[in-house]
């Protein structure tokens, strides 16, 4: 990639001994900066953002933080940090953080799963959860640049405010270092310190773990971000085809799904789909009038399905129903009109930063050189869940010219900058962490996860080498362990995760036999009878309209800190970027408890009564996320 002359050139930020110079940014880690001394900052908030009520007690803190560390980038100014905890009254208490994915959602979201990981510990755990730097309340990148009309003038606005080194100091290294100087200041020294994070998460967490600070004892990655070989995410759709193909087998093993759209369903829908972008039946024309290219409605909505594990067997349903449609469009109309209409996506998260997200992912997921928009479509039609059009991945390539600066080919169809927004690769990238002494890993993948493929928490585990560490995979899990893992008693990510946290990270300790109880995919049963009524017109049958027998199943609770069906949606500014519908849970969001509901479920031999409890939630935005999402991721 060639690069305008005042473009950073992708070399490491330590130019001396690599080691030395690690070695020595831990050891300044290791004595926080006075500023981070913030015993005397809290206040009380609310718990929810949302104006949700709870009982449980907050505190919310603003801690002026150095723009840059030693050894990281060089700069006298400061921002500020946004952290909310739930203090115990056990003194010294566990301290548990809570890290959201994305990159650039900020911690709402977490909001209930620190509620849930309080009430599990009985209150004997302190539970933090904070908005990485450059989104939400901790000076979030956007609030410097609110009137510029282009990306280039924002990029010398950011700059113009916190040095020239701004993007360095918004990188995942300098928000790894925010953590570890929290952590090891003056409120938590003498606390053990357990850190999860999810999608996007889990390689911020992976960052703190080079920087090994010394009091955290545990460290929990939920559907890992890999740091060695790093997640290209501009392979997203390759890593959204091998989910898919896993689901599709699964239709094919079924016979009741096999006999809808099988024997071959996933060539089914590649079809289908090709079909209807021909644009030559009514059916598609409908479509296309409505929204826009019918493959990337259709994805977006296959792709928004697929994050709900009470409505992942929908997929086969709605392509089924297209095949009708595609016959004879009048009897399929009013199904069309109900697909189109759930297609929207959803609104940005409150205080996302898309302009951390460019930062991230093209510093440190995006190839040189530059990936073409003619590759990446290539990409996305090879996925029945993408959706992505050409406008759409029109928009990813100019964002990465924009922020990389790049004079590569796939930048030619842009007017070419004079800056860019992005920072070097360190000498963390690309590079496994240990697992620092006395600490434990827990590494968290699930098989049918759309956004964080299982072989990169699988690599990721291998390459740590000696430790404790231990990595569990879900069969029916989706992006985020925590929140789709449903058995008949709970979730099963939920009670492992506060299993480890209870037994001061022992691994030897955990009790997996929940992963062999997981509720299996139900091609036939209805487990979200208000979404099958939203897209199908029905309750209780996907396919047609005969009356199928429910029963009223209890919502399931039991200690989780997480719900079991979550509505998991591409954050706008992530999302949109990548064209993803997603939580990149990704990255993974959460409302309040006190939102589920019970929801009638069908019974048939193979789901008695007892055996699903189906929760389900608002629209509520995740990226990574939604990318972690997200995403992301």
């Amino acid at each position: 990639m060639v690069r305008p002359s005042n473009v950073l050139p992708a070399v490491t930020l330590f130019t001396t001994d690599t080691n030395q110079k690690m070695r020595c940014l831990a050891a300044l880690l290791a004595a926080p900066v006075t500023a981070l001394n913030f015993s005397a900052a809290w206040r009380d908030c609310a718990l929810y953002s949302s104006g949700a009520p709870s009982t449980v007690r907050a505190e919310c803190a603003d801690i002026t933080v150095p723009v840059c560390y030693p050894g990281i980038c060089s700069s006298d100014k400061t921002l500020s940090l946004f952290v909310k905890r739930i203090p115990s009254d056990v003194h010294p208490a566990k301290a548990v953080w809570f890290l959201q994915g994305g990159p650039g959602l900020p911690s709402t979201n977490m909001e209930a799963t620190i509620e849930q990981a309080f009430t599990a510990a009985n209150g004997t755990m302190s539970v933090y959860t904070m908005d990485h730097r450059g989104t939400g309340r901790s000076s979030r990148l956007e609030d410097s640049c609110i009137d510029t009309p282009d990306a280039e003038t924002c990029f010398t606005a950011v700059r113009a405010k916190y040095g020239a080194a701004a993007p360095v100091a918004f990188s995942v290294t300098s928000a790894a270092a925010d953590l570890a100087a929290l952590i090891q200041g003056p409120m938590l020294a003498d606390s053990d310190v357990f850190v999860y994070g999810v999608s996007y998460g889990t390689y911020w967490v992976e960052r703190l773990m080079h920087l090994s600070p010394s009091n955290v004892r545990g460290y929990i990655l939920d559907s890992v971000v890999g740091e060695a070989p790093v997640k290209l995410w501009s392979d997203w759709d390759l890593d959204v085809v091998t989910t898919e193909i896993a689901y599709y087998a699964r239709c094919d093993k079924d016979a009741f799904c096999a006999s809808k759209i099988g024997p071959k369903s996933r060539d089914f829908a590649l079809q289908l789909l090709h079909k209807l972008d021909a644009n030559d039946t009514e059916c598609a024309q409908a479509i296309y009038g409505a929204r826009g290219t019918p493959s990337a409605v259709v994805g977006a909505m296959l792709s928004s399905l697929f994050r709900v594990s009470s409505q992942r067997n929908m997929i086969p349903a709605v392509l089924f129903r297209l095949r009708g449609c595609l016959i004879d469009y009048s009897p399929h109309a009013a199904f069309v009109d109900r697909l189109v209409a759930g297609a929207i996506a959803p609104p940005s998260a409150t205080g996302s930063s898309k302009m951390l997200y460019n930062t991230v992912v093209f510093s440190e997921f995006w190839p040189s050189p530059l990936p073409s928009a003619a590759d990446l479509l290539l990409r996305a039609r090879q996925s029945t869940w993408s959706p992505k059009d050409a406008a759409a991945i029109s928009d990813i390539v100019r964002d990465s010219c924009a922020y990389t600066g790049s004079f590569d080919a796939a930048c030619t169809a842009f007017p070419r900058g004079n800056t860019s927004f992005v920072y070097p690769h360190d000498a963390y990238w690309n590079t496994t962490a240990a697992v620092p002494g006395g600490a434990s890993v827990l590494l968290l993948a699930s098989d049918l996860d759309i956004q964080t493929i299982p072989r990169y928490a699988v690599a990721e585990d291998m390459a740590m080498g000696r430790g404790r560490h231990q990595l569990l995979r879900f069969p029916f899990g989706g992006h985020s362990v925590l929140l789709t893992t449903p058995t008949t008693t709970g979730s099963c990510g939920a009670r492992i995760v506060n299993q480890f946290l209870a037994t001061g990270g022992d691994l030897t300790a955990l009790n997996t036999s929940c992963i062999a109880t997981m509720v299996p995919l139900q091609f036939k049963t209805v487990t979200d009878a208000a979404k099958a009524t939203a897209l199908f017109g029905s309750a209780t049958d996907m396919y047609t309209d005969a009356p199928v027998q429910t029963v009223a199943v209890a919502a399931t609770s039991g200690g989780a800190s997480a719900n079991d069906d979550v509505d998991i949606h591409v954050l706008a500014g992530a999302g949109a970027v990548l064209g993803v519908a997603l939580a990149i849970a990704g990255v993974a969001s959460v409302q309040s408890w006190r939102r589920l509901h019970r929801t009638p479920v069908p019974q048939t031999p193979q789901l008695a009564a007892a055996v699903v409890a189906v929760m389900r939630r608002a629209s509520v935005v995740d990226a990574e996320e939604c990318k972690d999402d997200d995403d992301g991721v």
